[in-house]
């Protein structure tokens, strides 16, 4: 658990909404089960199919579509015209916040791999 949440952390997710889903799918479980063990068998939502470990996704990765994204992308486009860099990057005066670098790092990387393939 302690792994999971310092991934979710890593990621960008905010400390609040990660103890929050925590503590609401286990006042769930127990409303479901009528008891305080937790039980019950892995649901729909279950990651990797182990009890009681559902993915709920913050209401800021729901908001990012792919629309979003091509929009994002384009007025960025836009806006810099021949500035482009040839790959996304988080540099050093970047305005990222330090918790966040490891996370946008990693996501521009992603991109990259599949923009330049």
């Amino acid at each position: 658990q302690y792994c999971r949440y310092q991934k979710c952390l890593a990621c960008g997710m905010k400390r609040e909404a990660v103890q929050e889903e925590r503590q609401r799918v286990t006042r769930a479980t127990n409303a479901r089960t009528g008891s305080g063990g937790g039980g019950g068998g892995a649901g729909i939502n279950s990651v990797g199919g182990v009890p009681g470990e559902d993915f709920k996704p913050s209401s800021s990765l729901r908001d990012l579509t792919i629309e979003r994204i091509i929009e994002a992308e384009q007025k960025a486009e836009t806006l810099s015209g021949d500035n482009v860099l040839p790959f996304l990057r988080v540099g050093n005066n970047s305005m990222v916040q330090h918790d966040y670098k490891g996370a946008v790092s990693h996501l521009c990387q992603m991109v990259n791999k599949q923009l330049f393939q």
